[in-house]
């Protein structure tokens, strides 16, 4: 929201949409190829590690927060929920975690 707000150029390359966290995935995408530690990898396995990436990292943009806890509610109120077995949900549990990272970054004594 900062970056959209303060008219940073960052933001007409994400169409100010989760400008931040797009910056984000795609630095962090930049710097495991530079690195190369990925190389070994193939193409499928490497597009699916970048997806998760960027759906991990998306899923931290404060905007999104009332959808995420709108569906984690759902999934706890379910009896078959079962996140071992099931990669979405899986899936879904990261980014929760990721959130709740993220959120109590700055609650964090300095």
């Amino acid at each position: 929201m900062f970056i959209a707000l303060s008219d940073h150029n960052c933001q007409f390359y994400f169409q100010n949409t989760s400008v931040l966290e797009n910056h984000h995935w795609r630095s962090c995408i930049a710097l495991l190829q530079q690195s190369g530690v990925f190389n070994h990898f193939d193409k499928k396995t490497w597009e699916q590690v970048e997806w998760q990436l960027r759906s991990l990292i998306l899923a931290t943009d404060i905007t999104r927060q009332q959808e995420f806890l709108s569906r984690f509610k759902k999934y706890l109120d379910d009896p078959n929920f079962d996140f071992k077995n099931n990669f979405e949900q899986r899936h879904f549990m990261l980014q929760i975690a990721l959130k709740c990272a993220d959120i109590c970054n700055p609650c964090r004594d300095w």
